[in-house]
């Protein structure tokens, strides 16, 4: 699985998806460093999703995710595919009062869900 890593900034953190009690999930917005428009959807699975509760809004992050695919086949037998962007590691970079930290966030390796006929989500 290959690895990506990024320096973003918090847009927007979502509460705990737990739709399904056997896949937990959070996403994280971020947007672009480099002041442009663009805003990337990732998620925190599993154990992990409390880690989006040391985030705070425009708080500057370096990510490093992995992407996740799966196909879904509905009991009508349409196949869907489903992406992720998975963080496997945070470095959240800013501190309450504004200033720039290292503080490490290695997130927690999880299982994978068991798909069944139900979407994950």
């Amino acid at each position: 699985m290959e690895s990506h890593t990024e320096t973003m900034f918090v847009h927007q953190v979502h509460a705990l998806d737990d739709r399904n009690e056997r896949f937990l999930k959070r996403h994280v917005i971020f947007k672009e460093a480099l002041g442009g428009d663009s805003r990337f959807k990732f998620v925190l699975l599993g154990d992990n999703t409390p880690l989006a509760d040391e985030l705070d809004i425009n708080d500057q992050v370096t990510v490093t995710f992995h992407i996740e695919g799966r196909e879904w086949i509905s009991p009508q037998e349409k196949q869907v595919i489903f992406t992720d962007m998975v963080i496997d590691r945070m470095v959240n970079l800013t501190n309450i009062e504004g200033d720039l930290v290292m503080a490490d966030v290695k997130t927690q390796p999880q299982p994978q869900p068991d798909l069944t006929d139900e979407p994950p989500f």
